[in-house]
């Protein structure tokens, strides 16, 4: 290597040979579209949510405010019908959001990243668990629950911690902001809901909460099939 080289490369006016060489590593390996695993994983949500659709189709008695999700499936739930599509919708959910983790585990390098995906896999065995162990179960329902959203929460902590260590943000800016704000919200969420309602929560701080962590799963999602199979 020349000494004009090392002093441009120094000086950032060219790449490292490091740099360049990981970049053609990623464009070797970048692929165009969704792989077969993620294809059924999208499918699997899809289908969950239409699920979820007929369950409240089922339940005209549903209400937004005074409700939880899960009511869904309690007595008037199992009466009006709705019951089935929900629990269903549940252990669809939850497997499809598994599929797209175990993708996430061999994806991801850093091992405080594979600690977030653990914490990801864990809210969604939480979550189809619901779906086995509905509001009629009783007590048994409510720790399934609570495991679900607060290992939710939770899972997003390591990606916001790699994000500042990692200065992850300087490369992709969007996605890090996307990871904190959600994480902000969620919080505010439950502590405005346990501070001036209590529990048991509305589905509309449930799903306001479930709704950022669906879909960041799909940004995830999208980032590998435009990056490719090799990440830090």
């Amino acid at each position: 290597m020349s000494i004009a080289t090392r002093v441009f490369e120094s000086a950032g006016i060219i790449d490292s040979t490091a740099k360049r060489d990981d970049r053609l590593t990623r464009q070797a390996t970048r692929r165009s579209g969704l792989s077969l695993w993620e294809m059924i994983g999208v499918g699997g949500l899809i289908f969950s949510l239409v699920l979820f659709g007929m369950a409240l189709h089922k339940a005209p008695w549903f209400s937004w405010k005074e409700n939880a999700v899960s009511d869904l499936a309690g007595k008037r739930g199992v009466k009006s019908g709705s019951a089935i599509y929900l629990n269903t919708s549940c252990i669809v959910m939850g497997m499809s959001l598994m599929v797209f983790q175990l993708h996430f585990l061999t994806h991801f390098k850093r091992k405080i990243k594979k600690l977030g995906v653990l914490l990801m896999m864990s809210s969604s065995i939480a979550f189809l668990s619901m779906g086995f162990f509905p509001e009629t179960t009783g007590v048994i329902h409510f720790y399934v629950s609570v495991a679900f959203f607060v290992l939710m929460g939770l899972s997003f902590i390591p990606f916001c911690v790699s994000s500042l260590i990692y200065n992850e943000y300087k490369e992709d800016i969007g996605t890090s902001i996307y990871q904190f704000v959600s994480l902000t919200v969620i919080i505010l969420i439950w502590c405005v809901q346990i501070t001036l309602e209590g529990l048991p929560p509305s589905a509309i701080s449930e799903m306001t909460s479930v709704i950022p962590y669906i879909v960041w799963h799909l940004i995830l999602v999208l980032k590998l099939s435009k990056e490719g199979d090799i990440e830090n």
